[in-house]
């Protein structure tokens, strides 16, 4: 620890940022915010002044003899360095907050600031407190980088008789992160993933029996087939089509020298595909414009290669980046749509991942041109849709981006309408009720309604911009899939958007590891999974390191995501300190997520009656796989800051 007053307190790489180091969680990061950090130690400080990043914490320990607390706050000025590449309009939407913490006690909060808000005083009288905490807050803005820095200056630490020495805590006690909780694979027989599978009469079945278990292991159906359908219990693949519509059932085993299991898979024949939210992965945050037939290959690889395939990942899709580019010929003369040269045959590339049983995903626009300035679909529609479809296509996200000036263009002298906003969504839509394939169909962007976009064919929508790996705006997105839960079941699923772990590429920062803390990316995958998000990993495959792997491969975290018998997650605990959602389960238990939102760790209280839950209750940790025990009306546990518990409950 370093001793200061408030003469000597001056500028240090903010240690509150740091990850503490773990054992087991595999190669862990060095951040780019710390790189920044250590960059603006080149700047000139006045006595009395911190910076941090945002989200950050720093520690300070007392004698108990500093009676109050006085600074001044606001954005360093470094940030429009940072955010330049965003342009002032988005500077001006950034927002940050300041806390100060007696003793784990929150004792001044300077509010939400915008960088054109000047700066603040933040004071609280801190009588007989040991340690105190500077928090600098992420006030989760989605666009741009998370990289916000926050300015402290006349930092007064103040006692009976003036300014008080205080050392600075920088050992990471106050910090701890978790490590790699998700336990290796049972050895006994399990079948994971989603078992239950949307298909229109008719139309083609492929689906990937997801199993684990110590090899050998076998797959085999428990009785006969419906008409139309094969397995190959070598490739785990199912294939065929169903004509009848309807449930229809089949049971599958899985046995190996451990013993047997079994699980029944229902394939629904009608007219409501992705009954539950798909699992997958999106090229868009890993790689941006630079993705490549050579990387979605790649990633079908590691799918396989790291277990991911064998516990239900499914969708490979391509976002921005595969269309030909400004300046190159976008279309043959005959108007069909070319991709660039890193695709050379995408039917081939289809083939490939068909092969593994995985689903191919597309990228588009309903305007001339995507968000990535490449070919949009407009004016060649119907043409668009029968080319993905020849390509094995199974999944469309649809971006609405410069669509934009056509609605000006239609809409001139008026207000736009729902109805307006939908009309090239369901265009599309329509086109694709004409094939003689199925598309998952996911709407990004154009503010049509929740309700309009299920009407008209939509199977994911989003209702969060482009998430980006910081704190605040993961709690925003969150927050934001809760409110609307209600409006989420089987066929039409709300989208918060793709998960921010391991490597991406986000905002001004570029390839990095991401900026979550291990506790932030346990909590991100925890709200995602009770809210029955889209789970649509967004981090390069090829060099994914353990600990990522190991936040993706829990069959019981899985689990929660895939069980739609019930609503989403709903929020039923909402302070300065904790986030609680609890969720209803097929089998009558409860799942419950409680986040600590403090920078510091602390003992949090579940109180089983917020998720409508009485008497005594058995608790099972669902990234630890394991019982923990019964309680009686509360649970208490100590979490590290910004880390869930994670828990479902019995009675």
């Amino acid at each position: 620890m370093t001793a200061y007053s408030f003469l000597s307190l001056a500028l240090l790489v903010p240690a509150g940022f740091a990850v503490a180091a773990c054992s087991d969680c595999g190669a862990r990061m060095v951040s780019v915010a710390q790189e920044k950090a250590r960059e603006s130690r080149d700047l000139v400080d006045a006595p009395g002044t911190l910076r941090m990043h945002a989200p950050a914490a720093r520690f300070f320990r007392t004698n108990g003899d500093v009676r109050r607390f006085k600074a001044t706050v606001g954005f360093d000025p470094a940030i429009y360095t940072l955010k330049r590449k965003w342009g002032p309009t988005h500077i001006a939407a950034t927002k940050m907050g300041f806390k100060v913490y007696a003793d784990g006690r929150l004792v001044a909060d300077a509010g939400i600031m915008r960088p054109g808000d000047g700066t603040k005083t933040i004071e609280a009288d801190v009588s007989g407190a040991r340690m105190i905490a500077l928090e600098s807050v992420d006030g989760g803005y989605w666009l741009g980088t998370p990289q916000l820095l926050a300015l402290w200056q006349d930092v007064r630490f103040e006692g009976k008789d003036g300014v008080v020495a205080v050392e600075e805590d920088t050992s990471g006690a106050e910090t701890p992160q978790f490590g790699i909780l998700t336990p290796p694979d049972d050895p006994e027989p399990r079948l994971n993933g989603t078992w239950t599978y949307g298909v229109r009469p008719g139309k083609p079945i492929l689906h990937r029996i997801a199993a684990t278990g110590k090899a050998p292991l076998a797959l085999s159906v428990v009785g006969a087939l419906p008409k139309g359908l094969a397995f190959d219990a070598r490739s785990r693949l199912l294939t065929g089509s169903i004509a009848e519509r309807g449930d229809h059932k089949v049971v599958f085993a899985a046995s190996n020298a451990c013993g047997r299991a079994t699980r029944t898979l229902t394939i629904r024949v009608g007219d409501t595909l992705c009954l539950t939210p798909p699992m997958g992965w999106n090229s868009w945050n890993a790689y941006e414009c630079k993705v490549s037939d050579k990387i979605v290959r790649e990633t079908a690889a590691a799918f396989v290669e790291k277990g991911l395939a064998d516990h239900g990942w499914t969708y490979v899709n391509i976002d921005g980046g595969w269309q030909a580019f400004e300046k190159q010929v976008a279309r043959n003369e005959d108007g069909t749509i070319r991709p660039n040269e890193r695709f050379p045959d995408m039917k081939a590339l289809g083939d490939h991942l068909h092969s593994f049983g995985f689903k191919f995903g597309i990228y588009s626009s309903p305007g001339p041109r995507t968000c990535t300035r490449q070919e949009g679909s407009y004016g060649h529609e119907a043409q668009d849709v029968e080319t993905w479809v020849a390509w094995g296509v199974d999944f469309i996200k649809y971006d609405w981006c410069f669509y934009r000036d056509i609605l000006k263009k239609e809409t001139e002298g008026r207000k736009p309408t729902d109805a307006d906003r939908i009309k090239p969504f369901r265009q599309l839509y329509d086109e694709l009720l004409r094939q003689p394939r199925d598309l998952v169909y996911s709407f990004c962007g154009g503010g049509v309604s929740l309700k309009g976009a299920e009407a008209n064919g939509s199977n994911l929508q989003r209702i969060w911009g482009d998430l980006k790996d910081g704190w605040g705006c993961v709690l925003a997105a969150a927050r934001s899939a809760a409110r609307h839960r209600l409006n989420a079941h089987p066929g039409f699923w709300i989208d918060p958007d793709m998960l921010v772990v391991g490597r991406v590429c986000t905002g001004v920062l570029g390839d990095h590891d991401t900026l979550l803390t291990p506790n932030e990316q346990y909590a991100h995958i925890s709200m995602w999974a009770i809210l029955n998000a889209p789970l649509l990993i967004a981090c390069q495959m090829n060099v994914i390191d353990d600990f990522t792997v190991k936040l993706l491969v829990n069959p019981e975290v899985i689990d929660v995501d895939q069980d739609v018998a019930e609503a989403p997650g709903e929020i039923v605990v909402s302070t300065n300190d904790d986030l609680v959602f609890a969720k209803k389960l097929c089998d009558g238990s409860t799942a419950i997520c409680a986040v600590n939102l403090c920078p510091f760790k602390r003992r949090v209280t579940v109180n089983f009656k917020d998720a409508g839950l009485s008497g005594t209750v058995r608790l099972r940790d669902l990234w630890r796989r394991k019982d923990i025990g019964t309680f009686q009306d509360t649970f208490t546990v100590e979490l590290p800051p910004h880390a869930p518990l994670f828990v479902r409950c019995c009675k």
